[in-house]
């Protein structure tokens, strides 16, 4: 039996694991509502399928001591559980869904962290903020739903573009520089986690400009 592959976390996805809390659980919440019911069958033949089309969506935090200094993502072949839950009718169904979407995180130890919710007509798709961003899981939905209607959401080849004649280059001066030298620094030898925290001064925004705030402070 061949070990699975081991991801290191990314910057952001370590950030977001060192700080999480069970008291507040870091979940991305998706609601589409269908026009009627749907097959159930389908619908969870189509979403597994979906999720072996987006093979790095098939992950779980990789086990390890609690003091290791950083997280690896594994790659599992199959999910771990039942991605895909089908929620009795009711008058409080709709409510009840929202707040397990808000309340309930997909634990990272278990693949995939995504899970989805079936009320009905309404799919409420949960994932775990942690691992997967909406993007990522609207892309899941998209090839789910493909599938689900029986059309393949597989790529199109690219474009393939015509030669182009060969030009000579010319005898122009060239515009490189020198490139910029940074002095070296001297480590800060204060206690801290060397992140810089600064307060920036507000800006003034003109009545009517095309620009934000925000923009004036990224410049």
């Amino acid at each position: 039996m061949t070990a699975p592959v081991r991801i290191p976390f990314p910057v952001v996805d370590e950030v977001s694991r060192h700080c999480l809390q069970e008291q507040e659980p870091e979940t991305v919440h998706i609601e589409v509502h269908l026009p009627g019911p749907v097959d159930q069958t389908r619908l969870r033949k189509a979403f597994t399928e979906a999720l072996h089309r987006h093979p790095r969506i098939l992950m779980r935090e990789a086990r390890g001591p609690w003091y290791r200094r950083r997280y690896e993502w594994e790659l599992t072949p199959e999910p771990d559980v039942e991605v895909v839950a089908f929620a009795p009718p009711g008058p409080r169904a709709l409510q009840d869904a929202r707040t397990r979407a808000l309340t309930q995180a997909p634990p990272l130890s278990v693949s995939p962290p995504i899970r989805l919710e079936v009320v009905d007509s309404v799919l409420f798709l949960t994932i775990n903020h942690t691992a997967l961003d909406g993007p990522a899981c609207l892309r899941i939905l998209a090839t789910a739903a493909e599938l689900y209607g029986g059309r393949d959401n597989a790529p199109a080849a690219p474009p393939v573009r015509p030669a182009e004649p060969r030009q000579e280059p010319s005898d122009t001066p060239t515009t490189w520089s020198p490139p910029a030298r940074v002095a070296p620094g001297t480590p800060d030898p204060s206690p801290g986690n060397g992140i810089l925290v600064t307060e920036l001064p507000l800006p003034h925004r003109p009545k009517g400009s095309p620009y934000t705030v925000n923009d004036q402070l990224m410049v």
